[in-house]
C-alpha cells in the first residue's frame, strides 16, 4: 500500500499533499533569498531569528510504507461498562468535594477558602463542569440526590472494578488512590506527586503510558512509523546514521517498545537522546534502557524553552518524538518552534497526543500544575491542555511542518492520536540570554589540626553528610555539589524530594517533602536541622561517641563567592527574554526612620543617619546588654535600625481576628500593610487590581533578630 492509498483510507483527506508540496515550496519560496526576507520581516517584532537550511524532497515521498498502521488489536471493551465506571467516579468526585465543604454556599466563595494555586483553581472549575454537565450538581451549586455518603460509594466503586475491566486495570490503580488522597491534596497536606510518585517509584504511572491496550495500540503505531521512516531512509542511504530525540520521556513507556523494534537498525543508529524535564526520569532511563541501548544518553530538555540555552544540539536530528509531552507546556506554537530547532532539514516530527477530554486524565495527571501550564486557551481542548487533529494541523502547517499525517485516524475514538510531520528546514527562535551555567569554582583546604568539637565543626561535618545524601539521590559525585548552590540547579524536583525525604525521615523524625521547598541549599538544610534536630544529628555524624576533646576532621571546601544569588523555584537556566515593556505602577516600602518610600528617598538625599539606640517601646537595652559577645540570653550592642509603628497593625481592616493577629509573626503584619501600600500606591484596591487574579507581588524583607 502507498502513503496516498493509506492517506486515503485511514486519514484526512489531503488533495494533492504530497504530489504539489513540492510546487508549493515552489510557489511559495521561488527564491530562497526572497522568501527568507520576507520571513524575516513578518517576523522581526518578536525578537526571532530564522535559520534557513534548504528545500528537499517532501516526507511524504520519503515514507513510502505501508507499516505505520498498528498490528495490535483494537482494545476490547463494552461502552455500558465503560460510562457505569466514569458514573461511578463522577460520584466519587462529587462526594469527596461535598466532603470539604465546597458545595456549602456560592462555589466560588467556598473554593477561595482554600486559597488554592491558581492551577487547582481551574481544576476545581473543570470539575464543576464536568459534574454539571452529568447532572451530579445543579446549577445553584447544590449536589443531587444521586450522590450519596462516602462510605456507600466506595463500595459501589468496590463492585463496579469487580467487574473486570482489563483494558484500564493499571489506570483504575493510580484513580483509587488519587480519589482516596484527593482531600489531603486539595487541602495541601500532600503533593499530588507524591500520590502519582510514592516513593519516588514510577510504578503507577508506568503503566498508563505501556502495558495497556491503549497505550500499547498507539505505542505500536508510533514504533511502526519511525521504523518505515528508517527503513526507507537506509534504502535511499545505506551509510545513513539516525539521530533521535525523544521530548519528555518520562517513565519510558514509549522508549521501551521503541527500542525493540530499533534494534534491527542498531548499526545504524548514532544516538538516541532520552530527555525530560525531571532529573528523576533520567537516572531511571540509566538503569532500565541505557545497559540495552549502548547508544542512548540522558539530558535534561524543557521543550518550553529555546534550544541554544539547554545545552542541546540544534539541527541535529533526524526524528524528535514526543509522546503525551507538548500539551503540557504554556503555549504549543513556541514549544513547536523548540522541537523544530532540533531537527535537520527533512527532520521529521512525530507525536502520541490527546485528542478528547478524559475524565481519568483529569482526576489523575490534572493535579498536577504542569497540567494547567497552557495560557493559550483557544487552542486546547475545553477543560485540558490536549488540541483536537484540525488544530493541531492547522498549527503545524503554520510553523512551517508539511506533510502532516494521522496515521491511526480511525483509532482517535480511544482518546489518543499519532502526528508526523515533516521540517520545512527553516527555524524560528525567540531571543534568549545566555544563561550563566557555572557553577562555583572549589578549592580544597588543607586539612587542620584536630580542633575541639564545636559549632563550627558540627557544621562542616553536617554539610558533608547531607552532600552525600543528596548526591545518591541525583546519582552524581558529591563533590559537584556546592552546599550554597540551590538544589533545583542539580535536578532536585518535586519527585527526587520525596526520594530525599525518606531517606532523611530513617534518621529524622517528622521531617516531610515541604521542608525542601522552604529551605533550598544544603547550607539552608544544615542550619535548620542543627538548630532543630542537633542532638540526632550528633548522634548520626557518631560525634556522641568520639573524645570531648578531639574528632576526625573532615575536608572542608570552599567555595568562589557566587555572582548571582539562588533564587526559590527558579530554573538554573535564565528564563527567555520577551521583548516587552514592564511598568511599575506601584510600589511601598518601611525603613528605619521611613514609613514609606517618599521618606526614605528623603533621607537618602539628606545623608541621614538612620541608625539609633533601641527604642524603649521595643525593650530596655540595659537589662539585656553585656560587653561579652555571645553571651547566651544577652546582647553586646545598644544600636540598631527599628522601624516605627510596628505595633499600630489594624487587624479588623485586613479581617484577621484581635486573637490571630497577636499571634502573628511581626513581619507577616507588616507585609500585610506593605502590600496593601503598594496596590494603593498603583491605585487600585485588591479587589478591583485584576479580574484574572495574575499578580505578582515582589517582596524584599530581612530576617528577624
Amino acid at each position: 500500500m502507498t502513503v496516498k492509498e493509506w492517506i486515503t483510507t485511514y486519514s484526512d483527506p489531503l488533495p494533492s499533499c504530497i504530489e504539489g508540496l513540492e510546487q508549493q515550496c515552489t510557489r511559495h519560496y521561488s527564491d530562497p533569498c526572497l522568501a527568507v526576507g520576507r520571513a524575516a520581516r513578518a517576523f522581526s517584532d518578536d525578537g526571532a531569528r530564522l535559520c534557513p537550511r534548504g528545500y528537499g524532497t517532501p516526507y511524504g515521498k520519503e515514507l513510502n510504507s505501508d507499516q505505520c498502521a498498528p498490528v495490535k488489536p483494537r482494545p476490547s471493551g463494552d461502552a455500558g461498562q465503560m460510562a457505569e465506571l466514569e458514573a461511578g467516579l463522577l460520584r466519587l468526585l462529587a462526594a469527596q468535594l461535598q466532603a470539604l465543604g465546597l458545595f456549602e454556599g456560592p462555589l466560588e466563595e467556598s473554593a477561595r477558602r482554600y486559597q488554592w494555586p491558581e492551577f487547582y483553581r481551574r481544576w476545581f472549575n473543570e470539575s464543576v463542569r464536568v459534574l454539571t454537565a452529568n447532572g451530579l450538581l445543579r446549577d445553584d451549586g447544590t449536589l443531587c440526590p444521586s450522590v450519596t455518603d462516602l462510605e456507600s460509594l466506595w463500595v459501589e466503586w468496590k463492585d463496579i472494578i469487580a467487574q473486570g475491566h482489563p483494558d484500564h486495570k493499571t489506570q483504575l490503580v493510580l484513580l483509587e488512590a488519587c480519589l482516596k488522597a484527593l482531600p489531603d491534596i486539595l487541602k495541601g497536606r500532600r503533593k499530588a506527586t507524591e500520590v502519582l510518585f510514592p516513593n519516588s517509584s514510577m510504578a503507577l504511572v508506568e503503566g498508563i503510558y505501556k502495558g495497556n491496550a491503549v497505550a500499547d495500540l498507539f505505542n505500536d503505531v508510533l514504533g511502526n512509523t519511525v521504523s518505515a521512516y528508517i527503513r526507507q531512509r537506509l534504502a535511499r542511504q545505506p551509510d545513513a546514521r539516525i539521530r533521535i530525540l525523544e521530548i519528555g520521556a518520562g517513565t519510558g513507556g514509549t522508549t521501551a517498545g521503541l527500542l525493540t523494534k530499533l534494534e534491527p537498525f542498531r548499526e545504524h543508529l548514532a544516538e538516541y537522546c532520552y530527555t525530560d524535564l525531571s532529573k528523576a526520569f533520567l537516572i531511571h532511563a540509566e538503569k532500565h534502557y541505557a545497559p540495552l541501548a549502548p547508544y542512548l544518553r540522558t539530558a535534561v530538555f524543557d521543550a518550553g524553552k529555546p534550544v541554544a540555552a539547554q545545552g542541546i544540539a540544534a539541527n541535529h536530528y533526524d526524528l524528535v518524538i514526543a509522546a503525551n509531552v507538548l500539551h503540557a507546556t504554556k503555549s504549543i506554537r513556541p514549544t513547536l518552534r523548540n522541537a523544530k530547532a532540533l531537527l535537520r532539514n527533512r527532520g521529521v516530527l512525530v507525536l502520541n497526543e490527546l485528542s478528547a477530554n478524559s475524565l481519568m486524565a483529569h482526576l489523575t495527571f490534572g493535579l498536577l500544575e504542569g497540567w494547567w501550564l497552557y495560557e493559550d486557551d483557544a487552542l486546547r481542548i475545553p477543560g485540558c491542555p490536549g488540541l483536537f487533529p484540525e488544530v493541531w494541523r492547522d498549527v503545524l502547517e503554520d510553523e512551517g511542518f508539511g506533510a502532516v499525517l494521522f496515521p491511526a485516524k480511525h483509532l482517535h475514538e480511544f482518546g489518543q492520536q499519532i502526528i508526523v510531520a515533516e521540517s520545512d528546514g527553516i527555524v524560528r527562535q525567540q531571543q534568549a540570554t545566555e544563561a550563566d551555567n557555572k557553577r562555583p569554582g572549589l578549592r580544597v583546604l588543607a586539612n587542620s589540626a584536630k580542633p575541639a568539637i564545636n559549632a563550627a565543626s558540627l557544621r562542616e561535618r553536617a554539610v558533608a553528610y547531607l552532600k552525600n545524601v543528596v548526591a545518591d539521590t541525583l546519582k552524581m559525585p558529591a563533590d559537584q555539589i556546592d552546599a550554597a548552590q540551590a538544589l533545583e540547579v542539580y535536578g532536585m524536583d518535586s519527585i527526587l524530594v520525596v526520594q530525599l525525604t525518606n531517606t532523611m525521615h530513617k534518621h529524622f523524625d517528622g521531617i516531610t517533602s515541604t521542608l525542601f521547598f522552604d529551605v533550598q541549599t544544603i547550607n539552608a538544610l544544615a542550619e535548620h536541622l542543627l538548630k532543630t534536630r542537633q542532638a540526632a544529628f550528633i548522634k548520626l555524624l557518631g560525634m556522641d561517641r568520639q573524645e570531648p576533646q578531639a574528632f576526625e576532621p573532615v575536608q572542608a571546601t570552599a567555595f568562589k563567592p557566587r555572582t548571582k544569588k539562588s533564587r526559590r523555584f527558579v530554573p538554573a537556566n535564565d528564563p527567555e527574554t520577551n521583548a516587552r515593556d514592564v511598568a511599575i505602577i506601584g510600589l511601598s516600602g518601611r525603613y528605619p526612620k521611613a514609613a514609606n518610600i517618599n521618606e526614605f528617598w528623603r533621607n537618602l538625599l539628606a545623608g541621614r543617619h538612620c541608625i539609633t539606640e533601641i527604642p524603649e517601646d521595643r525593650w530596655d537595652w540595659r537589662d539585656y546588654f553585656a560587653d561579652e559577645k555571645g553571651k547566651a540570653g544577652s546582647h553586646y550592642s545598644r544600636w540598631g535600625g527599628f522601624i516605627d509603628d510596628v505595633d499600630k497593625f489594624d487587624p479588623l481592616f485586613f479581617q484577621i481576628s484581635p486573637r490571630d493577629a497577636e499571634r502573628m509573626d511581626p513581619q507577616e503584619r507588616l507585609f500585610l500593610e506593605t502590600a496593601y501600600a503598594s496596590i494603593e500606591d498603583a491605585g487600585y484596591t485588591p479587589a478591583t487590581l485584576a479580574a484574572s487574579r495574575k499578580v505578582g507581588v515582589f517582596v524584599g524583607v530581612m530576617n528577624s533578630m
